[in-house]
């Protein structure tokens, strides 16, 4: 009976739930609605980490496919700061993956390929359904809510 009763806990804490899922763009966005500049907002990684230390972070992007990322935060592979980033690059819309639609299947997620970048920023995610779009950064296991945010200025 115990080890029935801590498989479950185990199973319901391991079966969590992206919370970010439901807002993401499953529909591709139009160029013209996710060119311009993108501030930071928030993020849910580094609880030891003030926003103020990082709310100077600009993401620009530009009519013609080019980005400038401008004092963007750099978490690594355990989610430690490891301070910013500057570069500029390269930027396409893309499919980053999919999330169930509830009908069985899977939709694609939307989002954008940042050449130049680490890979933990190469590949953000459009948040929302319809302009203006966020950016979404998930770290690890999107179940945990790991994620850094940038709105649309």
């Amino acid at each position: 009976m115990k080890y029935c009763l801590l498989s479950l806990l185990i199973f319901f804490t391991s079966c969590q739930y992206d919370p970010y899922a439901d807002n993401l763009a499953t529909i591709e966005p139009n160029v013209k609605d996710v060119v311009g500049t993108y501030v930071f907002e928030q993020q849910t990684i580094a609880n030891t980490l003030k926003d103020g230390q990082i709310k100077l972070a600009i993401i620009i992007l530009d009519r013609d496919s080019s980005f400038t990322a401008i004092k963007v935060p750099n978490f690594d592979g355990s989610n430690n700061y490891q301070g910013v980033i500057s570069a500029k690059g390269k930027w396409q819309i893309s499919t980053n993956g999919g999330v169930a639609n509830g009908s069985g299947g899977t939709d694609s997620v939307w989002g954008l390929d940042l050449t130049t970048l680490p890979d933990n920023l190469q590949h953000p995610e459009f948040l929302g359904h319809k302009p203006p779009y966020k950016l979404i950064f998930t770290y690890g296991d999107p179940d945990e809510g790991a994620v850094m945010i940038f709105r649309k200025k």
